[in-house]
């Protein structure tokens, strides 16, 4: 069964149709927030967030001390999904970090899930063997982007680059694509400080995978 859609989805889509209807001249403004949050009856957290999407989707453009301005183009930018999904690709090796199972792996999929859909995209879970290769799907051009997680081989960097699609890393770091990656020297440092606030003074440390 598909999960009831959050209420700043909601918010929203139904902001996104108003704006497509929106006949546009000289400069106009969505509704202040106070009175947005009454039409929809939903807090001021649920509406930014929904004013969050419709920034990043081009359609509006926050300007402190005025409002949510509407941009031009509006009619241009809504309409449905290209109708191919986003790939979210994992190295397929015996390590338990790189499967989907894995706490971290099965959040993030269901959070890139949850943003696309809101964007009328699918998500497509695939996974790379060592030697670097892709899905068909994607060597022939069937999706409209890579999310590429973990340790990808080198030769599936490079063979991504060759495909003009656009890519972003997740805990992989590239000179060629942009990263999302974990601040572990400061998550390393707040584990040790608090270590030491406890008395700790003999401390072993683990790495992972080799």
């Amino acid at each position: 069964m598909r999960q009831r859609q959050s209420k700043y989805i909601r918010v929203y889509e139904s902001l996104r149709t108003l704006l497509a209807d929106e006949n546009r001249g000289d400069e106009k403004y969505l509704l202040p927030e106070r009175e947005l949050s009454r039409r929809f009856a939903v807090d001021r957290l649920t509406l930014r967030r929904a004013l969050d999407l419709l920034a990043r989707d081009g359609l509006i453009q926050k300007q402190p001390g005025k409002g949510s301005l509407i941009l031009s183009g509006v009619r241009d930018v809504h309409r449905a999904g290209t109708g191919e999904p986003v790939a979210f690709v994992l190295p397929r090796g015996a390590h338990r970090v790189d499967r989907i199972t894995e706490p971290f792996n099965a959040e993030l999929f269901y959070l890139v899930e949850k943003e696309l859909n809101a964007r009328n995209l699918d998500l497509l879970y695939t996974t790379v063997e060592e030697d670097g290769g892709l899905a068909d799907r994607i060597l022939q051009r069937e999706v409209a982007g890579l999310i590429l997680v973990s340790q990808i081989p080198d030769t599936t960097l490079d063979l991504a680059r060759t495909l003009g699609l656009p890519v972003v890393l997740i805990n992989r770091e590239s000179d060629h694509f942009p990263m999302v990656l974990e601040d572990r020297r400061n998550g390393f440092l707040a584990a040790l400080e608090r270590l030491a606030d406890l008395g700790h003074r003999k401390i072993l440390f683990i790495n992972g995978v080799p």
